[in-house]
């Protein structure tokens, strides 16, 4: 299982999206990888990655 954050194209320029992955995955201790606008983590990281994102400053 995959979860899968996907941001809006015009927000990836303003927002240091390669950033915001390495800390996901340190924070949750999981792989994953950055492609496009796009950010995966491995597992079932849902509730996890929303409750981050939030403390990351709202993305």
């Amino acid at each position: 299982m995959v979860t899968v954050i996907e941001f809006d194209s015009s927000d990836v320029k303003a927002i240091d999206i390669n950033g915001i992955a390495k800390e996901l995955k340190r924070r949750l201790a999981a792989g994953g990888t950055v492609k496009d606008n796009v950010i995966e983590v491995q597992g079932d990281q849902r509730q996890r990655v929303k409750k981050l994102l939030v403390e990351l400053g709202g993305v």
